[in-house]
């Protein structure tokens, strides 16, 4: 690509990129909320994890791991949370287990609250390290949290 700084001004640009994007809304709906894992893992695969969660309730209502095109069923368990300026407390640090995985997701950095407009409010979303039967790197987004501190205030 090229990136222009002015009309007269542009570079060559390349690299790799992460493009976020949600298909549909049907799932989306105002009362859920989300945990996703995005993970490369160090022995070459790939991880994409979720669970969905009723806001109100709190109660989980899915929750899905693939894990280089199997599809198995996730434990996920907060480990650490991150109290944001704004009060709302994100689980920043979690365990998976699903098939043979095992793993343990540590944010690099905590304070990467975002703030979105609209209902949501502000989610949480950030670059993760991956430890335990498999090392490696990814991406975390966590959604929702801020409404359900609204509604328990």
């Amino acid at each position: 690509g090229t990136v222009r700084r002015h009309p007269a001004i542009s570079w060559k640009a390349t690299g790799l990129f992460w493009y976020d994007h949600q298909w549909g809304a049907t799932w989306t709906g105002p009362s859920i909320g989300w945990s996703w894992w995005g993970l490369q893992l160090d022995d070459g695969s790939h991880v994409n994890a979720y669970v969905l969660r009723d806001v109100k309730s709190k109660k989980m209502i899915r929750a899905v791991c693939t894990h280089d095109r199997r599809v198995y069923p996730l434990e996920a368990e907060p480990l650490e949370f991150w109290e944001s300026a704004t009060k709302v407390k994100y689980p920043v640090a979690w365990r998976l287990r699903a098939g043979p995985l095992d793993l343990r997701i540590e944010p690099r950095m905590k304070e990467r609250e975002v703030p979105i407009l609209g209902e949501q409010e502000s989610i949480w979303e950030g670059p993760v390290q991956v430890r335990g039967s498999v090392g490696g790197r990814g991406f975390q987004e966590l959604v929702s949290y801020a409404r359900e501190k609204r509604r328990a205030d």
